[in-house]
């Protein structure tokens, strides 16, 4: 006995450093446990082995991915192996309380093919493995399988799943004693969710033949939720393919366990229902899954008058009718036909019918589906039992008609595909405690066909939310079966919507950005929306009568127009959101601001924290137009290095409160009054780049004190400024009015140093301006002077030039008149008309020549008063 109990501690470290060894060295993987146990009493004449917390974790393109999670896993193995040369024999193998991952990527790889295959990579060594199996008891406990597969876009999740197999695995052929439990199974194909939360039940014995690799199913029963089933027939694997034989037993089948296959059904009081009708269910599946190729199958489910009730509810859904046929003869998925031939049931006097085929479901599916019928909602709590606190009303009617093959969608062939119907609903009311708002629908009126879908009215209430819209969409068929764009346009109105109310619980209870994620826009939307909302509320944001037209395609979005009165004012914004590649998302923006209050816009956008620290502390308004561009976090915030912005900032009065700068600068002057001042007529230009926040200089005005200030803010709260105080004339500073000052630190911490220089430049700058001024004034003076002696000179010579010009006008005049005298003396002497005509022609020749003199006489006299002229302005040049 006491060998018993002590060996074990003798062996444990050896079986543990051996057991890492052998997983490490045949394995690809990273393979560890943490804790091991050894005891030789417990399962006499066997020693038990107890290994605790087990991982096995992908490598390369699988890391992050654990393939197997084991809290505990027990092994009885042969005590006399122990103490052999000839390895260990294993006898059992128990799993509990596992997580185990499937996963299969796009380029079909999977995680669990671990095992090392080219000789190369295991440690050259020419001992056998140390670990024999001759199993003849496994066991699975409390296990959850997730498998996913990125090239199928398939999943599967099962969860608790049980299994105890009992055999003689190292014999030819032996008898399996199987029990297999899955609480729940969910299977998802194309991202449909085709099996949701199945409960299976298997016992069956299976006779195995393991050379052959064949096993034929006896003395088996299956349940799936509520339904009984058994199979017979036989499994074979072969190297390439699996041959079988199986056929569906289902004569203890009853309606009510069909029923068990709806969810909503099978929990809620399924002991209780009460169903009836005829049911008939047969299947098969016989043949080989080679490669493409799969067996035939076939699979029928029909319900004739079935009818169910709760005990305590006043009605039941009666005439149930129901068959359905899925059939394939073998060889290609394409040759499926899935054929619901007839769905019908009367709810509450309300009658419903529906129907639908698809063939080639893999090539081109070909499908015609039907559904015409009224549901009250009012009727549904007399059918079935509804939680407590919840309450539905209102009528739904629907009507649906689809009939084509997919390939006349993808080719825009309308003319070859029929589609069309309408969804109406009216006065529809949904509470329940499981929804933190009610939901009404007053009115929604959805028409389509195989064109467009035209949602001509919808108008809703979410608890104090309310929403009304209108708008189309075309090519929403090839949007949702091929990802084709979608085009349209929507008009959306609203009283109060509170984006609040719609999210997460923990989101609102951390009220931060840190739950925000990118949001994506599907690059294949085409859509034009246009809003307007009285009252919108975001996070801290509360914004009232916002108009919008928004435009999104290719990934982005883009604000058109976007004017609401927020943070005590009035907002315009235009520009882009980019997010055509989600990891790094941007914005480009362009924002007029007015009247905008300082304490409200810092209490509700959180980038304004880093960006201008000093509006936590002022009071007052302001108006603003800045540009915006800056890359986005993955929550959505800005990256405040990447920031470019620029713009202007006015404002006609601000005070601050505990600003530690000014109360810094009001220290330094000996000025204590001067922190609790407000600031007036402030209008400054801004520019943010390479994380600081820089300023151009400008004025301030504190009460009769002037400043002068220019410098930057950093992202980081470091502050860098220099400015010049001046003092008001009636303190009578002197010289000494100008103060220079220079403020760093940090916003939290600021340094204020005074420049003496600033004013020693003041006043140099002063006495040169007077020196300048008095120089001036004696130039000017000098200027007068001359100007008024060369004044007079030009007047003179002005003077003595129009005598000179008027003696010689005067000369002129008087040759011509005696010119004149003389002619007319000489015709009245001569009485002879020749000569007398002789004499008119010499007395025109002497008045003309009498002219060409007076003329020379002008001419003499111009030039000379011009000589006289220039010489006059040329002496009072100076």
């Amino acid at each position: 006995l006491i060998t018993l109990i002590s060996l074990p501690f003798f062996f444990k470290d050896k079986i543990m450093d051996i057991g890492k060894q052998e997983l490490n060295k045949h394995l690809n993987a990273d393979v560890d446990f943490k804790n091991l146990k050894l005891n030789f009493i417990r399962g006499f004449p066997d020693a038990t082995l107890q290994v605790k917390d087990l991982y096995v974790a992908g490598i390369d393109d699988f890391k992050g991915d654990t393939l197997l999670k084991s809290d505990f896993i027990h092994l009885v193995i042969n005590l006399k192996s122990l103490f052999s040369d000839t390895g260990y024999e294993v006898k059992k193998v128990e799993f509990s309380d596992t997580k185990l991952f499937a996963h299969v990527l796009k380029d079909g790889r999977v995680n669990w093919d671990i095992f090392k295959k080219d000789t190369t990579q295991i440690e050259k060594d020419t001992t056998k493995s140390n670990f024999k199996l001759n199993l003849q008891d496994v066991k699975i406990n409390r296990t959850d399988i997730t498998y996913l597969s990125d090239s199928g876009n398939v999943a599967a999740v099962l969860k608790n799943l049980n299994l105890a197999l009992k055999g003689d695995f190292t014999a030819d052929s032996t008898l399996f004693t199987t029990k297999l439990k899955v609480d729940t199974l969910d299977f998802w194909n194309g991202g449909v969710k085709f099996v949701n939360k199945v409960m299976l039940d298997v016992a069956a014995d299976i006779n195995a033949h393991l050379k052959q690799k064949k096993y034929s199913l006896a003395n088996n029963t299956m349940k799936i939720n509520a339904i009984p089933l058994t199979l017979n027939g036989w499994v074979q694997l072969e190297d390439s393919a699996t041959v079988m034989d199986l056929t569906l037993d289902s004569k203890d089948v009853d309606f009510k366990s069909i029923l068990s296959l709806i969810p909503a059904i099978y929990s809620k009081s399924f002991a209780s229902l009460n169903a009836g009708g005829k049911v008939d269910l047969s299947g098969f599946v016989k043949g080989k899954i080679e490669g493409d190729s799969y067996p035939a199958f076939d699979l029928k489910l029909a319900v004739a008058d079935g009818i169910f009730q709760y005990p305590k509810l006043p009605k039941s859904v009666q005439s149930i009718q129901f068959a359905s046929h899925l059939t394939n003869p073998g060889g290609s998925l394409d040759k499926t036909v899935v054929d619901v031939s007839n769905l019908s049931f009367n709810m509450g006097g309300n009658p419903f019918s529906a129907s639908g085929k698809i063939v080639t479901p893999v090539s081109d599916p070909d499908f015609d589906i039907k559904a015409l019928g009224k549901i009250n909602l009012g009727m549904i709590k007399d059918v079935y039992p509804l939680e407590k606190g919840t309450n539905l009303s209102g009528l739904l009617d629907v009507d649906i008609t689809a009939k084509g093959k997919m390939s006349y969608v993808e080719k825009n062939a309308y003319e070859s595909f029929r589609f069309g119907g309408g969804i109406k609903a009216k006065d529809v009311i949904i509470k329940s405690d499981g929804i933190s708002q009610d939901v009404v629908v007053s009115n929604a009126d959805m028409q389509f066909n195989d064109r467009y879908l035209n949602l001509t009215d919808l108008m809703m209430k979410i608890g104090k939310n309310d929403l009304t819209a209108a708008g189309k969409v075309e090519n929403y068929l090839a949007y949702a079966l091929h990802k084709k764009t979608l085009k349209g346009d929507f008009k959306v109105n609203s009283n109060y919507l509170n984006v609040n109310d719609f999210m997460p619980a923990k989101e609102k209870e951390k009220n931060d950005s840190s739950q925000m994620s990118v949001i994506k826009i599907p690059k294949n939307i085409d859509l034009t929306l246009t809003g307007n909302f009285k009252e919108f509320i975001y996070d801290k944001m509360n914004f009232n009568n916002a108009d919008a037209l928004l435009k999104v395609a290719n990934g982005n979005l883009t604000i058109q127009k976007l004017n609401v009165n927020a943070f005590g004012g009035l907002m315009a914004l235009t520009g882009h959101y980019f997010s055509e590649n989600p990891d790094k998302p941007k914005v480009d923006f362009e924002i007029d601001l007015k009247e905008i209050s300082f304490a409200e816009i810092f209490s509700q956008v959180k980038t304004l924290q880093k960006i201008a620290p000093i509006f936590d502390q002022a009071a007052g308004k302001f108006n603003s137009k800045l540009s915006l561009n800056t890359d986005l976090q993955q929550n959505m915030m800005p990256v405040l290095a990447s920031i470019l912005s620029n713009g202007s900032l006015k404002t006609s009065s601000v005070a601050f409160k505990d600003v530690n700068a000014l109360t810094e600068l009001a220290k330094s002057l000996k000025l204590d009054n001067l922190a609790k001042m407000a600031l007036r007529d402030i209008a400054l230009m801004f520019e943010i780049k390479n994380g600081r926040v820089n300023t151009e200089p400008f004025n301030i005005k504190l009460g009769d004190y002037a400043m002068n200030l220019s410098g930057s803010t950093g992202l980081d709260q470091t502050i860098d400024y220099a400015g010049k105080f001046r003092l008001p004339d009636k303190i009578n500073a002197g010289k000494f009015q100008n103060i220079g000052f220079n403020i760093g630190g940090t916003f939290k911490k600021p340094t204020v140093k005074l420049d003496i220089m600033i004013t020693v430049t003041s006043i140099v700058e002063e006495k040169k301006s007077e020196a300048i001024a008095k120089a001036d004034s004696i130039k000017t003076a000098v200027m007068d002077k001359g100007r008024e002696a060369r004044d007079k000179a030009l007047l003179e010579a002005q003077k003595r030039a129009d005598a000179i010009l008027e003696q010689a006008e005067l000369q002129g005049e008087r040759l011509i008149n005696a010119a004149k005298a003389q002619g007319d003396s000489i015709v009245a002497k001569t009485s002879n008309p020749i000569a007398r005509e002789l004499a008119k022609k010499g007395a025109e020749e002497l008045v003309k020549q009498a002219e060409i003199q007076a003329e020379n006489l002008n001419k003499q006299a111009r030039t000379e008063a011009d000589n006289l002229l220039k010489q006059a302005e040329s002496q009072s040049d100076f």
